[in-house]
């Protein structure tokens, strides 16, 4: 489980940034949703 507090912008192209620490983890590809409380659940994608 990743916990943490991290303020990032959506870019031009409507990305958004990972802490590096947390994109070791996932790996290149990652699922995001709409979590409880106005946070984001990020879920691996298995390969």
């Amino acid at each position: 489980m990743f916990l943490g507090e991290y303020t990032y912008k959506i870019d031009d192209k409507k990305r958004m940034g990972v802490p590096p620490k947390f994109r070791q983890l996932l790996g290149k590809k990652a699922i995001i949703t709409r979590g409880l409380d106005n946070c984001l659940f990020l879920y691996p994608m298995k390969t």
